[in-house]
């Protein structure tokens, strides 16, 4: 979300300051209220099986201890990137008890939701909470179009297919951070780097006959499999 803490920085073509760092803050997302107005900010993340967040001070029978443990790092990144920006470029005093304007913008958000994706598929309490919301929404509006007796019931099966959906996305996502990642391991970046291409540009040919094909009418792809 560009734009949202840009005006807390000076933008005059003089200052020497990047466009990217102009931003001071992007978050991922925005939540708006019914009037359009944003009313806090969610940030995106996927973690792997690494040693900081699931091999630490957490029990290996919490499946989600990970997924938490990066959670609660989100909101405090935030307040320091804010407090960062306000006195690199804005000239706040660091030893101030007090908050600058980029700070105060962002508290004024509220607590930055963690919407983390662990690598088995496991989800934030954040994410869950948003996926609820969703759900509950989008059940009042399409509960007939799902064929539920009633919203209650549209309900739950809207959230298990939101649920399984972003599981699958999750876990097809760090499969692939691990592959794309297993050439520099080794020590073969060069290769790395010539199978991340290779794997991009069979991603976009393989979306081009997906979007070309799906929904043709009868006969129409699905995924490169025939519907017919």
């Amino acid at each position: 979300m560009y734009g949202l803490f840009a005006t807390y920085i000076d933008q005059g073509t003089d200052t020497g300051i990047r466009a990217r760092k102009r931003q001071s803050i992007i978050p991922d997302f925005a939540i708006s209220s019914a009037a359009g107005r944003p009313r806090s900010l969610g940030e995106l993340k996927f973690i792997g099986h690494s040693k900081t967040f699931f091999l630490s001070d957490k029990k290996e029978s919490d499946r989600c201890s990970g997924v938490g443990k990066r959670a609660g790092t989100v909101n405090s990144n935030y307040l320091r990137n804010a407090r960062r920006a306000d006195i690199e470029y804005n000239g706040h005093d660091r030893n101030s008890p007090l908050d600058g304007p980029i700070a105060r913008r962002l508290k004024e958000y509220g607590r930055v939701k963690a919407f983390v994706v662990g690598p088995r598929a496991e989800m934030s309490s954040d994410l869950h909470s948003l996926i609820n919301c969703i759900s509950e929404r989008a059940a009042e509006v399409r509960w007939r179009g799902v064929l539920a007796i009633d919203v209650i019931t549209a309900k739950g099966v809207i959230k298990t297919m939101i649920t399984n959906s972003l599981g699958i996305l999750g876990a097809r996502a760090n499969a692939e951070c691990l592959e794309d990642r297993f050439g520099i391991v080794v020590g073969d970046g060069k290769a790395a780097f010539g199978k991340r291409r290779r794997a991009d540009a069979a991603n976009r040919e393989a979306y081009e006959e997906y979007s070309r094909h799906y929904c043709s009418g009868d006969g129409g792809h699905a995924g490169g499999r025939s519907r017919a």
